[in-house]
């Protein structure tokens, strides 16, 4: 067995006995290519050709079947236990890219790169949850190995306490992203953000509940947040609806935002919306602030 490559055969009379039925007796499986051989040819396919894998049992041997496309091979002879670890690795390198997404999803959570939503992480939970590595044990090819070990240790871990992954991703996104728009939130305004208008503005949950009084900062916290996510690319220009409670806040909404973008998201006041007929099929799933 080479590290990159591994050959199942026969039993020895099956192989011997061959020259008179020409099955295929021997089986070559690489990670992205199988290689099946009898007395007359060597027949190769990729991973990804191969639709099925059964396994015919036999009252001493079993026989692999593959189809491949619209065609049927057939490795005959068999031992048991070996039929059941080929198609344990087949079926592992056929869902080997679903297994290497799976943990690009989970990087993705985790990297501290952006917030997580809690409607995200339950999505990636599910998934992660209902991975096909969950049901594999993996002892062939080194490298798969290891990879397998820590994709399997990782997602279990994420699985007991998916909240704690997310509060700790959430807490080192924030403390980086306040470094990195420190000189935007400094000057979006002609006064600095405090700290929780800051928070207020990158926390990216599926809803913020924002409580503060008369003249805290709202409106600075709204104009710093539609220019964050448009800056962030999280949303278009169209697809944003920003409210206000009356005419006069519109307005200056409206100022503040036209002196820093040209391409004004829809601002409207309550009322407005309420009147306006025509707003679902202008605003096709806005976000609202």
């Amino acid at each position: 067995m080479k590290n990159n490559q591994l050959t199942y055969k026969s039993f020895f009379i099956k192989r011997l006995f061959n020259k008179f039925f020409n099955d295929f007796v021997s089986i070559d499986i690489h990670k992205q290519l199988i290689i099946i051989r009898n007395n007359i040819e060597e027949i190769s396919f990729s991973i990804e050709e191969i639709s099925s894998c059964l396994v015919h049992k036999g009252k001493i041997f079993d026989s692999i079947i593959l189809q491949v496309q619209d065609k049927k091979y057939v490795i005959s002879g068999i031992n048991k236990v070996v039929s059941k670890k080929i198609k344990r690795i087949l079926y592992y390198l056929q869902n080997y890219k679903k297994i290497k997404n799976d943990f690009n999803l989970f990087e993705y959570i985790t990297n501290g790169n952006h917030y997580v939503s809690a409607s995200e992480n339950e999505e990636v939970y599910l998934k992660i949850k209902n991975s096909v590595i969950n049901d594999l044990s993996i002892d062939f090819f080194d490298d798969l190995k290891e990879e397998y070990i820590k994709y399997s240790s990782l997602f279990q871990d994420y699985l007991k306490t998916p909240d704690k992954y997310r509060e700790n991703n959430n807490n080192q996104f924030i403390k980086e992203e306040l470094i990195r728009y420190k000189d935007f939130f400094d000057t979006i305004e002609n006064q600095p953000l405090t700290e929780r208008q800051r928070l207020a503005v990158i926390t990216n949950e599926d809803n913020n509940l924002i409580v503060a009084g008369a003249g805290s900062g709202k409106t600075s916290v709204m104009v710093a947040k539609v220019l964050y996510l448009l800056d962030k690319g999280y949303i278009k220009p169209e697809e944003l609806l920003v409210l206000a409670y009356n005419t006069k806040a519109k307005q200056e909404l409206e100022q503040r935002l036209s002196s820093k973008i040209k391409n004004l998201p829809n601002v409207m006041t309550f009322h407005g919306l309420g009147r306006s007929e025509e707003h679902t099929s202008e605003l096709q799933s806005p976000m609202y602030l």
